[in-house]
């Protein structure tokens, strides 16, 4: 016979236990959904960035005279430059540069206010 808590701790048992990362993820979706889209787009943003040259069509700087100006179309998606570069091509491979111009400048940003704080703390500033 099987008493009341028992039968409640086989209950508790039987059910599927994800693991900490998991029930991080999904409190953040559930509490957040604005910061985890934005989340998103940044992940996306990276990936792009890093397999720039994997998924763009064209190199960024590849020049086709004969396709200047041309409208967007089964070999340009996004169309070309006055140049004959391909949009989406140069819009991917510029993923790549804001990421690092980004992350420079945070790095900067961080070593230089680190700098100034350990100075105002050894002098007695505010």
């Amino acid at each position: 016979m099987k008493t009341k808590s028992s039968a409640a701790f086989t209950e508790a048992k039987k059910t599927k236990k994800r693991g900490l990362f998991a029930d991080v993820i999904i409190r953040l979706v559930k509490e957040k959904p604005l910061g985890t889209a934005g989340g998103v787009v940044l992940i996306l943003l990276l990936l792009v960035g890093i397999f720039a040259d994997f998924i763009a069509p064209y190199g960024y700087d590849e020049i086709d005279l004969a396709a200047r100006l041309s409208p967007p179309s089964a070999a340009h998606l996004l169309g070309t430059d006055n140049l004959g570069r391909d949009l989406l091509s140069r819009i991917i491979y510029g993923a790549r540069i804001s990421m690092f111009v980004g992350f420079g400048v945070a790095i900067l940003g961080t070593a230089l206010a680190t700098l100034i704080g350990a100075v105002s703390g050894y002098f007695g500033g505010a």
